[in-house]
């Protein structure tokens, strides 16, 4: 089931004290960034020129986003399986860009 929410307000997708509306957010920004938000985690990919970088937040430790644990080691699992989550709702989205590819480029 797609469903795709265009936001306007500053309503909680996750609000602390109730289950989350939804298990996860996707964000896309023209062809060279996209972003998961799950209530735990903020996980960014973005590509420019060619040079992909990575960004993993924890939200209920770091809600200020001040500590990217995308350079330690001991997030890679999560990394991957946050990318796994991702790369399926960018399909569900017919989102065109291949994270793949080294410019990321669009079908």
């Amino acid at each position: 089931m797609k469903i795709f929410i265009f936001i306007t307000s500053q309503t909680s997708y996750f609000p602390k004290s109730k289950p989350s509306i939804l298990p996860a957010l996707y964000f896309a920004y023209r062809h060279f960034q996209r972003a998961l938000r799950t209530k735990l985690w903020k996980f960014i990919l973005y590509n420019v020129r060619g040079e992909k970088h990575t960004q993993l937040f924890d939200l209920e430790k770091d809600p200020w986003e001040m500590n990217n644990l995308a350079e330690n080691p001991a997030a890679n699992q999560l990394i991957r399986q946050l990318t796994q989550q991702l790369q399926t709702l960018m399909q569900e989205a017919d989102d065109p860009v291949r994270l793949s590819e080294p410019e990321w480029s669009i079908d």
